[in-house]
């Protein structure tokens, strides 16, 4: 999938998280839409296409988790990076079933999401 015209989704109710994403992946040559909250990206990625989705699992209203969960029973398979702060094994492990990607522990690296990114999308982008 060609991510310089099909988005990655970046889910976060804090702004500085998001638009520190945002600009470390438009950096490494991606198209990046970015929302506050799980209901609007779940709408978002089930109306237009989407690469990648990179989500917070705690938010208000709908978490990343039940974001994850949503866009599968969707039939959406697009690839889900979740990102938090409170890392637990029950989370991760139910997280897993429904088939995230993987986990980036806050606080992190931010070459660490880059480099996540591009594994879970299969090949760097050079911009």
């Amino acid at each position: 999938m060609d991510t310089l015209c099909v988005p990655i989704l970046v889910v976060d109710d804090e702004a500085s998280i998001r638009d520190l994403v945002r600009e470390a992946l438009e950096n490494d040559g991606h198209r990046v839409l970015e929302v506050a909250d799980g209901r609007t990206a779940l709408e978002l990625a089930l109306r237009e296409p989407v690469a990648l989705v990179v989500s917070d699992i705690s938010m208000p209203g709908l978490s990343g988790l039940e974001l994850l969960i949503g866009l599968r029973r969707a039939a959406c398979r697009v690839p889900v990076i979740l990102m938090t702060a409170y890392t637990g094994q029950h989370t991760e492990a139910k997280a897993l079933r429904y088939g995230a990607y993987g986990f980036l522990a806050k606080p992190f690296d931010i070459s660490s999401v880059v480099d996540m990114v591009r594994r879970a999308l299969g090949s760097p982008c050079v911009p």
